[in-house]
């Protein structure tokens, strides 16, 4: 299917922190987004959900990040998007980027 949503597909190692900025052409300060990775677009379970912060919310900047205990259980290969919703206008929700998480076990553990 045809999609007008940008791919960024992330590598991370199971265990480990992740975070990564997105910089968007317009102010989103009245933008809600949201994250999740799944194993499959759709699928029902939700193995992780980004925190979401606005550093430079007037300049378009927003950080994702995963905690070392979300990348913890992610399977090797998963799905992710980020959509946004507004404030001031309900019927609005836009996805934004999408892509894929590649995960890599860790050999050092605890």
């Amino acid at each position: 299917m045809p999609s007008y949503a940008g791919v960024y597909d992330i590598s991370l190692y199971q265990g480990d922190s992740w975070s990564g900025e997105f910089d968007f052409p317009f102010d989103v300060t009245n933008l809600d987004f949201k994250a999740q990775i799944r194993t499959y677009p759709n699928a029902p379970a939700i193995y992780a959900t980004f925190t979401i912060t606005k550093p430079d919310a007037t300049a378009g900047r927003i950080r994702l990040a995963l905690d070392a205990t979300a990348t913890s259980y992610l399977p090797t290969r998963a799905y992710w998007d980020l959509q946004a919703t507004s404030s001031q206008d309900p019927t609005f929700n836009q996805t934004y980027v999408r892509g894929q998480v590649f995960v890599t076990q860790q050999v050092t553990v605890d």
